[in-house]
């Protein structure tokens, strides 16, 4: 088995993989916490969910 002189960091192991970085891909530091996006919580997300899941089974039952 070889054994590595140092750790990889996660942009060699990435690039060792998928070869030339995309630019939409971007490797954010550990604990950088700021969040880029709109967030929800976990009860917010799963009743989006279930309010979607019902619009579709209205679509099919109006269909039938």
């Amino acid at each position: 088995m070889e054994e590595r002189l140092r750790p990889l960091s996660e942009r060699e192991c990435y690039e060792r993989l998928y070869g030339e970085r995309n630019p939409l891909v971007t490797v954010l530091p550990l604990g950088s916490g700021a969040a880029r996006g709109p967030t929800l919580s976990e009860e917010q997300m799963r009743k989006a969910f279930f309010d979607r899941l019902d619009l579709m089974f209205e679509d099919v039952e109006e269909a039938a």
